[in-house]
């Protein structure tokens, strides 16, 4: 190892949740499941869906459509986002 004591770096005071989401998103490694819950945390938190879509840089029919995925009877929205509805 380097023998330093510190590293040159950047803390973002402004860097939150929305924003992480956003990453997370463009990375694609969140499914369409996990992406409603954490956007129903939002509106749990009192934003709106235009906001949040605003914030994510996606359509508020982005939002609206993964938040209707939080609505279909359990075990439905597991076999939506593994695209394996049992025949």
């Amino acid at each position: 190892m380097a023998q330093r004591e510190t590293i040159p770096a950047f803390i973002d005071e402004e860097h939150d949740g929305i924003d992480a989401l956003t990453e997370n998103i463009q990375r694609k490694d969140l499914d369409p499941l996990d992406i409603a819950t954490r956007i129903q945390r939002y509106v749990d938190d009192g934003m709106s869906k235009s906001a949040i879509a605003a914030e994510l840089g996606y359509s508020p029919s982005y939002v609206s459509n993964h938040l209707k995925l939080l609505s279909l009877p359990h075990p439905s929205p597991r076999w939506y986002v593994r695209a394996r509805v049992p025949t």
